[in-house]
């Protein structure tokens, strides 16, 4: 996963009859930066996280993302976390899911059969960056069930981007989970209005019936 650190610019005084640079000015300079750095980060296989560190008000963020010609995304930071560099020092990435570590193992109980297909994903749904709905729509898939843990964090970030993808979206109540029970209730809470949000019962009952029919 690469990473770019960016930093607000601190407010200067303007100096005496000199003009202020204008946001069409700022937004041509924003988007340079991007096709900048799209060229020197062109070969990366992960999508590009850009670190905005927060002083104040952020403006052109979106732009910048927008003007990149490779997959990324932003991360915000307050600069508390950062000190007065824009450095990472002391802070350390996370390293659970490490290529060979056990975090990145599936466990036993789930452990893919002969003909299984297995995406590898970098972000919390598992369409961002991946060539999941390659697959699915190669294979005529029109619908998802999405289970695992957490519920706030990768089944409604996968939840929500196959619908945005327009394919019907199941969720089976009994098959996520989190480690916040008061986040778990309000990601079932938002996503019960959005999709269908169901018992696995209803679901293996479903599946049962169209086989034998």
């Amino acid at each position: 996963m690469a990473e770019v650190l960016t930093q607000t610019a601190p407010a200067r005084a303007e100096s005496a009859g000199k003009a202020m640079i204008t946001s069409t000015q700022i937004a041509r300079r924003v988007h340079e930066m991007g096709r900048q750095i799209s060229r020197v980060y062109a070969d990366i296989e992960t999508p590009l996280v850009l670190v905005v560190i927060l002083k104040g008000a952020t403006v052109f963020a979106a732009d910048l993302l927008r003007s990149l010609s490779i997959p990324a995304e932003l991360e915000f930071v307050r600069a508390a976390s950062y000190g007065s560099s824009t450095t990472r020092g002391p802070l350390k990435p996370l390293k659970y899911t490490v290529e060979g570590s056990d975090g990145q193992q599936i466990i036993p109980e789930l452990a893919p059969k002969p003909g299984d297909v297995v995406v590898r994903k970098y972000r919390s749904s598992g369409f961002w960056g991946t060539n999941l709905d390659m697959l699915l729509r190669s294979n005529g898939i029109k619908s998802i069930v999405v289970t695992g843990a957490t519920t706030e964090g990768c089944v409604e970030s996968t939840a929500r981007d196959g619908l945005f993808n327009d394919y019907y979206v199941i969720v089976p109540e009994d098959c996520v989970a989190s480690d916040d029970p008061a986040q778990h209730d309000a990601s079932m809470l938002l996503m019960r209005h959005r999709f269908d949000v169901v018992p696995s019962s209803e679901i293996l009952e479903m599946w049962s019936s169209a086989a034998s029919a």
